[in-house]
């Protein structure tokens, strides 16, 4: 995108775990706050060639896979959780023009 020099838009898929550690799974909750530090950073880098950096950080998304435990009531008040449609939309803003 900077040798092009028409700008653009990176988007990164991240999670609420960015910012809200995980029990028992510090590796993934730093993973996630280390994609949120580098969408800041390259923000910051890339601006001057007019490519915005953003990312997109859903709660847990209904899956097949973990249905069943998203089935039960939330254990958190105030979180939420996403529907992949949902996602793809978030994303799709994030990444306009």
């Amino acid at each position: 995108m900077v040798g092009a020099g028409r700008g653009g838009r990176l988007v990164n898929i991240s999670g609420c775990h960015d910012t809200v550690p995980l029990n028992l799974r510090s590796a993934y909750s730093i993973s996630k706050g280390g994609l949120a530090m580098l969408t800041k950073s390259l923000a910051l880098e890339l601006a001057e060639h007019r490519i915005a950096v953003n990312a997109v950080s859903p709660g847990a998304i209904l899956t097949d896979m973990n249905s069943a435990s998203l089935s039960k009531p939330e254990p958190v008040s105030g979180s939420w959780r996403a529907f992949p449609p949902t996602v793809s939309a978030a994303w799709m803003i994030a990444s306009a023009p």
